[in-house]
């Protein structure tokens, strides 16, 4: 604490916290005498993970420093996206950097006066290193010269599979050994009704939500789970189903239609990856959404949720679910609804925020006129000397006759918006409550 310039008022009161505690350990579930604690924090102090936060920011500073001073070149997102060096969750860190030694070298010396400043040393043996688009032997060399282990693709992350193909059934395996292991321990045919629907809701029904909440599950997946469901509900075993007294569309609908309340897994999964589109709105200075853009943002598909349908990957089916949302209620999904102030954030033609519809819906012939067809309200309502002004970019001057009373009905619809200094706002309008509700979504 004394070299990352901490106060030595402060370091007295952790230091006090940590040597006035006493603890004593259960031995055959009697106590022991108490005893003080002098090796540091004891496991599990709530205390502990708030002073690694505050080391791992020091981390996060000489990474960012290194990275100006063009110490250690990290990774560029799109060419022009924002720089990554380092992503940090608890105690795990991934490095992002060029390909390179003197890259490498400059990450061990890096680490090393981390460990110095903070006396956290990484562990080599439980870190490893994964290439993209080099040799094998270039990977060999590098962990060689890191002294870690060779990493392999595809692997898991906190619990994420990293570099595989979600739409592939194989890659849902974990989530359904979950499932297996859990029904091999319960003898539900000794269960009551009350009990087999206690513990679908309360563990089946969420075993797979963590999955669920990033990747869009393949309807092979979607229909074994359901059938392990529907088993367990009905009392079978594993080898012999038992008879079906109800539709299981009745038995997973709310209770306030005549059901069980035990809810739909396809409900649930895509409810969950809505939340994204979400957050893509209203977190407009998050780092994870400016990955997004500068890698969708680019792409042909104009709607208020940019993706380049040329890329796979986890947020093409992500930005898929208002496309089937639509199909399923038939009828547009506006939900997210943009409140203009200054229009610095609302995209003009692709995102809710005039109409009862989107402006490319609504005025489709003069959406194939536009230039810049991603321009925000901003780019074509100015406010100058308190009066509204339009700047209006066309592939041509003239319009037909089809196309002027579009633009006559587009120029009476914009006429009464109200620009004004402050920052737009996004409002879920599903429910009937502001703010977003995975719930809203899956009613």
């Amino acid at each position: 604490m004394a070299q990352m310039n901490f106060s030595s008022k402060w370091r007295g009161w952790v230091m006090s916290i940590i040597r006035n505690s006493r603890a004593s350990v259960l031995v055959n579930g009697s106590p022991s005498c108490e005893f003080s604690c002098q090796r540091g924090l004891r496991p599990g102090d709530p205390l502990s993970p708030f002073l690694f936060i505050l080391a791992m920011d020091g981390l996060t500073r000489i990474m960012r420093r290194a990275c100006e001073l063009g110490v250690f070149h990290g990774i560029r997102v799109g060419g022009t996206g924002p720089l990554i060096s380092h992503f940090m969750y608890a105690d795990d860190v991934v490095f992002c950097g060029e390909w390179s030694i003197a890259n490498a070298i400059n990450l061990r010396r890096l680490l090393r006066g981390f460990f110095l400043i903070s006396w956290l040393k990484i562990s080599s043996k439980k870190s490893s290193v994964f290439g993209i688009g080099v040799g094998e032997c270039d990977i060999v060399d590098m962990a060689r010269l890191l002294k870690c282990s060779r990493g392999r693709f595809p692997f898991t992350h906190l619990g994420v599979p990293i570099a595989s193909n979600m739409n592939l059934v194989r890659s849902w395996d974990p989530v359904l050994e979950k499932f297996q292991k859990r029904l091999s321990a319960w003898k539900s045919k000794c269960l009551s009704y009350g009990g087999r629907i206690t513990l679908l809701k309360s563990i089946l029904s969420s075993l797979p939500l963590y999955f669920f909440s990033l990747f869009r599950a393949p309807i092979q997946v979607i229909n074994t789970l359901r059938k392990l469901r529907r088993k367990v509900f009905w009392g079978g075993v594993e080898a012999v189903d038992r008879m079906s007294w109800l539709a299981w569309d009745k038995v997973v609908a709310p209770t306030k239609y005549g059901g069980v309340g035990l809810g739909s897994l396809r409900d649930a999964n895509l409810s969950l990856l809505s939340k994204w589109w979400w957050r893509f709105k209203v977190s407009q200075d998050s780092l994870w959404r400016k990955v997004i853009w500068s890698i969708h943002g680019s792409g042909r598909g104009w709607t208020y949720i940019p993706v380049k349908l040329t890329l796979g990957g986890m947020w093409k089916q992500i930005a898929s679910v208002p496309d089937i949302l639509e199909n399923i209620s038939s009828g547009p999904n506006l939900f997210v609804n943009g409140n203009v102030k200054s229009g610095h954030s609302v995209f003009f033609w692709s995102d809710w925020w005039v109409s009862d519809n989107t402006l490319q819906r609504k005025f489709p012939l003069l959406f194939a006129l536009e230039k810049k067809r991603c321009c925000l309200v901003s780019d074509r309502l100015l406010l100058s000397a308190e009066q509204l002004q339009f700047a209006w970019d066309w592939k041509r001057s003239s319009f037909t006759a089809a196309e002027q009373i579009q633009y006559d009905a587009l120029i009476s619809l914009v006429s009464n918006v109200n620009l004004s200094p402050g920052v737009d706002s996004w409002t879920w309008s599903a429910g009937g409550e502001i703010g977003f509700s995975v719930r809203n979504v899956k009613e």
